[in-house]
């Protein structure tokens, strides 16, 4: 039998309960923020002579762009391309993809 003199015991009382909402709602927010300071981070990078806007939004990435750009006047929609080939780009899919074939807004695809 181990010997157990130094062991100490606590009692934990329950706290107060929170739903799976509710941690999403915490993680979603913290999420955000901390786009919003990547993204402002690089607004100075910006030229002054070109609109640009910082926004953090959560789900699916191509499809939030497409619709943020029917929502809003959008002249254009700059988007990196990772460059996936072969059985990647099938399962992962391309969101400069999905944009290109879906947006009504003129698209720039950098790689």
């Amino acid at each position: 039998m181990s010997d157990l003199s130094n062991t100490q015991f606590f009692q934990v009382e329950p706290g107060p309960q929170i739903s799976a909402k509710d941690i999403l709602e915490i993680v979603y927010k913290a999420l955000k923020e901390k786009g919003y300071k990547l993204l402002l981070k690089l607004m100075p990078l910006i030229p002054d002579t070109i609109h640009a806007e910082a926004v953090v939004q959560i789900g699916d990435p191509a499809q939030n762009i497409v619709a943020y750009s029917e929502e809003h006047p959008v002249d254009l929609i700059i988007i990196g391309n990772r460059g996936l080939s072969g059985l990647k780009k099938i399962l992962l899919g391309s969101v400069s993809n999905y944009v290109l074939l879906r947006s009504h807004v003129p698209i720039l695809i950098m790689k």
